[in-house]
């Protein structure tokens, strides 16, 4: 059995708490296991296309990171993910159920940038 992880699931919200770009950069540096290049894997909620959504996030977020254990509604969190160094290697975006400005999510993959 390898003792090196292929791939990194961060808890719902984590990528969004205090300091993203830090948690991600900590991600950047997943093993190379059997010559695959490690993972991440990502499900969180974000900033909306959508400018009265958006509004809407921004008038929340403050409340809401502190009801939610810091985690924030109005982070573009592919941009993060990206800026961390990874590549988006998959990414699917849209509402689920819900309140509209608690309920954009970005799905994915990324991985480790050359």
């Amino acid at each position: 059995m390898s003792v090196y992880a292929r791939s990194v699931l961060p808890r719902l919200i984590n990528l969004a708490m205090q300091n993203p770009a830090a948690r991600a950069e900590r991600a950047r540096f997943l093993p190379r296991a059997s010559g695959t290049v490690g993972r991440l894997l990502f499900v969180e909620h974000g900033w909306s296309p959508d400018p009265g959504v958006r509004a809407w996030q921004d008038r929340l977020d403050r409340l809401w990171s502190r009801l939610a254990g810091g985690c924030h509604l109005n982070r573009k969190m592919d941009a993060l993910i990206a800026d961390a160094g990874f590549e988006l290697a998959e990414l699917e975006t849209g509402y689920a159920p819900g309140p509209k400005p608690l309920a954009y999510l970005y799905r994915g993959v990324a991985r480790r940038a050359a």
